[in-house]
């Protein structure tokens, strides 16, 4: 059985025991691994995997929520300019109408002196037919 093609090793025995695993080949090259150190090794590894794609993962969200907010920012913004330049409107025409309410009440108070000097000359015509 070969474990590398370039050096050729066969693999004679292994030795299993409550720390760990030894391996022995026929050149004489004696390989100890423990499980303890190997099964440590593999959770630190992921370990710092897991922390990696969560901070990779974190801060693509991140840049999404912030592309995301800006857009709800600009959108705001954009609304809340139609509102103003909407209150602008109504405010001119408001100005608008106040002077014309104005100019109708001046045009009302001329016509009340005028019905006034009328209801008057009326009163003396009257006043004048019965002497006659």
């Amino acid at each position: 059985m070969s474990l590398c093609s370039g050096n050729d090793l066969k693999l004679k025995d292994i030795n299993l025991d409550s720390y760990g695993c030894s391996f022995y080949f026929q050149e004489g090259v004696v390989m100890d691994v423990r499980i303890d150190w190997l099964v440590a090794g593999i959770g630190v590894f992921c370990l710092i995997g897991g922390f990696a794609i969560a901070y990779f993962t974190l801060g693509r969200e991140r840049k999404k929520d912030d592309k995301a907010d800006g857009a709800s920012v600009a959108t705001i913004t954009s609304d809340m300019g139609y509102v103003k330049s909407g209150i602008e409107g109504i405010n001119t025409k408001l100005e608008k109408q106040a002077d014309q309410h104005l100019e109708v009440i001046q045009r009302l108070s001329s016509v009340e002196t005028s019905v006034k000097s009328a209801h008057k000359r009326l009163d003396y015509i009257e006043e004048s037919e019965k002497e006659k």
